[in-house]
């Protein structure tokens, strides 16, 4: 009766901080209202936002740039294809852009994060890079340093792990 009145209206005053999976969906079709995603590709792509929102928004998640390098990865891999279908020049980059927006990260920096990465993956051999993830030198970029040295106290979720194996 009455404790679970007073409980409801604290609890129902009370105000989450945290986004939902819906209200980042929503946030995306806000992004790209028009044309919409083709069937075939809609559900992976939300399955995608959907993982990617609640890794973003676990307290031990921090952004890097080695997950930057898995988005953009696992992104390309899933969407590569869709302009050629669509005819449309660049809808795939407008729909990547929607995405991170959603995701309250900003495209720009993402793909920056991901290139750098990418080039210091192919300019540097696995035994300095071993090195660099260990601790034991330093890596050259700040955005590679931070991601290595996070390893052991960041969540590790899809992104994170497809940036470290690409």
């Amino acid at each position: 009766g009455l404790v679970a009145k007073q409980s409801g209206d604290v609890l129902s005053s009370m105000k989450n901080p945290v986004r939902t999976v819906s209200d980042t969906i929503s946030a995306f079709y806000k992004e790209y209202p028009q044309p919409p995603v083709l069937p075939m590709y809609r559900a992976f792509l939300v399955d995608f936002m959907t993982n990617t929102h609640l890794t973003i928004v676990d307290v031990r998640f921090k952004y890097d740039a080695v997950f930057a390098l898995g988005a953009v990865t696992y992104y390309n891999g899933l969407m590569g294809s869709y302009d050629k279908l669509t005819a449309g020049v660049g809808a795939s980059e407008k729909i990547f852009n929607a995405f991170c927006k959603a995701l309250d990260m900003d495209p720009a920096q993402v793909t920056a994060d991901a290139e750098a990465v990418r080039a210091y993956a192919k300019a540097t051999p696995p035994g300095t890079i071993l090195t660099h993830m260990e601790g034991t030198a330093a890596a050259p970029d700040k955005r590679i340093a931070d991601a290595f040295s996070g390893i052991g106290s960041s969540l590790y979720g899809t992104s994170f792990s497809i940036g470290l194996f690409t």
